[in-house]
């Protein structure tokens, strides 16, 4: 049988670094992935719409992704005219 000091006595609540994390850092992340999908919405109707200027993006996306790994170095160097 329940008695009435077990219904008034409360759990402990949540740690800190829980409660920060709830309370901060999960709102961000669910809020960021909110906004991912949006702008992969708006690229999937561009793309029905235009495929052109999509290819054109996803080209470009993929160039810029090929510069950052390569570390903006070009592969050959020319050697020094003297």
């Amino acid at each position: 049988m329940v008695d009435k000091s077990y219904l008034l006595e409360k759990p402990p609540g949540p740690g800190p670094w829980k409660r920060y994390f709830d309370l901060t850092v999960f709102p961000v992340l669910i809020d960021s992935a909110g906004a991912m999908e949006a702008v992969a919405e708006r690229a999937a109707v561009q793309m029905r719409q235009r495929p052109a200027v999509g290819i054109a993006v996803a080209f470009g996306v993929g160039w810029g992704l090929a510069l950052l790994a390569a570390g903006g170095r070009p592969r050959h160097r020319r050697l020094a005219r003297a």
